[in-house]
């Protein structure tokens, strides 16, 4: 019905109803107040109808929009073609629309019928399960952009929904939705491929209509759904064994599974990404995956399954946001029905038992599936949107709070589980949760070096002109700038946690190298020097080397005392440095001074890195002290000052510059050929631009005078005082 047959109705009712109470009236006072009530409505009327006309006009100066198009035909202004005019001539999900005659019943009718043999069904099945599918894409391409489904499709989405939860079509009984799945999972009457459209278009409406982003919401999913979500504790019946064990509860979360993975399978070809869950689907999925995950007694879900369904429930963001932080991001609280709440399933504190349940566990995946819990913090926390930013850094704090109290940090490195080095021929007893699951640990080391400004911050070192640097507790949060700051024992516990994983603690040891060598070439880079370039390069050193030093004696226990984890990670660490400095080509960078100037995040990127030779022999002289006369002997080549001569083994032979690059130091021989360097012989090189280096003054500091070489020592000076200050908590 159009905007103006509404308003034209609308006043021929008002006219109706006035004639019949002015009639009813004597009172010629009374009259004119009922005249005055009515022109008040019809007033009304017009207001509405002059919005729906500026709400049209505004349509018709966009042009012919999807939005435009699929109201069109939704009023049945572009015929009755199944999908809409917009989408059969352009072929774009985007154009699809229900015209008047499609039906969600209608749709789960023929569903149904085909799956018992219907003939005239089976003829339909493919074209329905084809425009549900158009559909859905659509969906898929609108979600997170602002564009709401309409209250038809809203409706056609819940009548198709709701009626595969009937026992029959037509019938009053509910409760029913997985046994009519598994119908059409056994119907002889479909092929393979109609099987799976048909469950994969089934799960792909509930994960739609569950989305509070476009209209929809958990609570328009039926009550048999729900009991499946929320796990075994909400499923009806129970076994007849009692307690939580429930075969049959697993069993619809198998088919659940495999009807969402369906849909993601589907819906995730284009350039949109995945049709998504709710926030509250989604985080009650997430939750019930950690209730039953170490339970015995859910009737053998298996990792696969569950892995499966993280992967999909972790792709909702809020979802994720509100199990790190315990609240949705518009502030409601998160608390899962059953599990994790007083009276609950599992027992402690709710969101650390939570986490620790699903951190903890001995994945087939390494925690592949389970770090999608927190991939996408980085990623918000580098977002313009300042929504989106603000959520990046409240979960990343909650989490960070949150897993490293003392209670989690027994609980996380302890998991209770063994790991067989087959390398080393050695078993390692008892793991923290990051050796258990080396994804979960990558993907912590993804946030602390996104968050690298946090873990080096001086907040909480307390600087003097003392020799020491003390150590003063902070309350984790945000300072009055709105920058986050976190206590020193927080950091150090979550880069503890890093360092259980071989492979995330090289990353993180190499970081640290690469780190102090972006501060040297700031530092070293203008007069005065910042000091606090110094600091912040050794607060982030010491953070590393304390945190390796105390999971190396926690190593020694585990593994009674045969693995050397400390020198085990430092080699490693060596070799992913090494490999870096000679592996690397960065366009448009003429040395590696400049590559360091691009900062360590872009030189530590792995896609680009391979460390499959061992060139710790090329890297192992190049101590912090060594390369501060590196840094300071190229700034003060740059800056005119000096010229050392004596050293072109250590040149760069490309431009001529001292080199930080160990595959430029070598030794010329006769002709064209070179070999590297030994390690005395490089020592002996640095030591002459040392020497050199007494006699120079450093530019700009020229009154009073300060030689280069005192210069370096107050970098070392301010340097070591950092590296050293975490002994004090560590």
């Amino acid at each position: 019905m159009t905007a103006v047959e509404t308003y034209e109705e609308g006043i021929e009712s008002l006219k109706e109803d006035l004639a019949r109470v002015v009639a009813s009236s004597d009172d010629h006072a009374e009259k004119q107040e009922w005249v005055e009530y009515y022109k008040g409505k019809a007033d009304e009327k017009w207001a509405a109808l002059e919005t729906s006309a500026g709400q049209a006009s505004e349509s018709l100066a966009s042009g012919p929009t999807p939005e435009g198009i699929r109201e069109l035909v939704e009023g049945g202004h572009l015929g009755d073609i199944p999908g809409g005019l917009g989408w059969v001539v352009t072929g774009d999900d985007r154009y699809f629309s229900f015209p008047p005659g499609i039906d969600g019943n209608d749709l789960a009718r023929t569903f149904d019928r085909a799956a018992d043999g219907d003939e005239e069904a089976l003829r339909e099945l493919d074209e329905n399960l084809a425009l549900v599918n158009a559909f859905l894409s659509s969906v898929a391409s609108r979600q997170g952009k602002g564009d709401p489904l309409t209250e038809r499709e809203l409706e056609i989405l819940g009548d198709l929904v709701e009626t595969m939860d009937l026992e029959e079509p037509g019938y009053p009984d509910d409760g029913y939705f997985f046994a009519n799945m598994n119908e059409f999972k056994e119907s002889e009457h479909l092929t393979q491929e109609q099987k799976d459209q048909i469950l994969a278009t089934m799960g792909g409406s509930v994960l739609a209509l569950s989305d509070e982003s476009i209209g929809g919401g958990y609570d328009q999913l039926p009550q048999s759904i729900h009991e499946v979500v929320e796990g075994p504790l909400s499923y009806i019946p129970y076994s007849s064994q009692g307690g939580a064990y429930s075969p049959g509860w697993a069993s619809d979360f198998e088919i659940l599974t495999e009807m969402f993975d369906g849909a993601n399978g589907m819906f995730n070809e284009g350039q949109d990404g995945p049709l998504i869950g709710g926030a509250e689907l989604s985080a009650n999925l997430t939750g019930t995956i950690a209730g039953v995950v170490e339970d015995p007694l859910t009737g053998g879900t298996d990792d696969e399954t569950l892995q499966t369904m993280l992967d999909i429930s972790t792709q909702n963001k809020d979802a994720n946001y509100a199990i790190l932080t315990g609240e949705y991001p518009d502030g409601e609280s998160y608390m899962h029905p059953t599990y994790f709440s007083v009276g609950g399933g599992k027992q402690g504190t709710e969101l650390g038992e939570l986490i620790a349940s699903l951190f903890s566990h001995e994945w087939e995946d390494d925690g592949a599936a389970v770090r999608g819990l927190t991939d996408w913090i980085d990623e918000y926390q580098a977002s313009e949107d300042p929504e989106q930013n603000r959520m990046g850094s409240d979960a990343f704090l909650s989490m960070i709070e949150t897993i490293t109290s003392e209670e989690m940090q027994e609980l996380l490195n302890h998991t209770g589980h063994d790991v067989e080095d087959e390398d080393n021929g050695v078993t390692w007893r008892d793991v923290s949760f990051t050796q258990l699951n080396p994804e979960i640990a990558d993907s912590l080391a993804d946030l602390f070096l996104s968050n690298i400004e946090v873990m080096e911050s001086p907040a909480g070192f307390n600087i003097t002109d003392s020799r020491e640097m003390e150590i003063e507790s902070i309350d984790n949060g945000y300072n009055r700038h709105g920058e986050l700051r976190l206590d020193p024992a927080t950091r150090l516990a979550f880069a503890e946690y890093i360092m259980g994983s071989e492979e995330a603690a090289i990353r993180l040891h190499s970081a640290s190298s690469f780190r102090t060598d972006e501060g040297m070439a700031e530092y070293f880079g203008s007069y005065p020097p910042d000091p606090s370039r110094a600091r912040e390069s050794g607060i982030l050193r010491g953070l590393i080397e304390t945190a390796l030093k105390n999971e190396h004696e926690a190593a020694v226990d585990r593994t009674n005392g045969a693995i050397d984890y400390q020198n085990t990670v430092m080699s490693g660490s060596v070799d992913l440095t090494a490999a870096v400095f000679n592996e690397i080509d960065v366009p448009g960078v003429s040395s590696v001074t400049e590559m360091m100037k691009l900062g360590f995040k872009y030189v530590l990127n792995e896609e680009h890195i391979d460390v499959s030779r061992d060139a710790s022999g090329d890297y192992s002289p190049l101590a912090t002290g060594n390369r501060e006369i590196l840094h300071a002997a190229t700034a003060l080549e740059e800056q005119g000052a000096a010229r050392f001569e004596g050293v072109d083994q250590m040149r760069d032979p490309r431009t001529g510059d001292i080199s930080l690059n160990p595959e430029h130091w070598v030794a010329k021989m006769e002709g064209r050929e070179t070999e590297p360097l030994d390690p005395e012989e490089i020592l002996a090189y640095i030591d002459d631009m040392e020497q050199d280096m007494r006699q120079t003054v450093w530019p700009g500091s020229e009154t009073p005078a300060e030689s280069a070489v005192a210069v370096v020592g107050t970098f070392e000076t301010d340097y070591n005082k950092a590296v050293a200050a975490l002994d004090n908590i560590g």
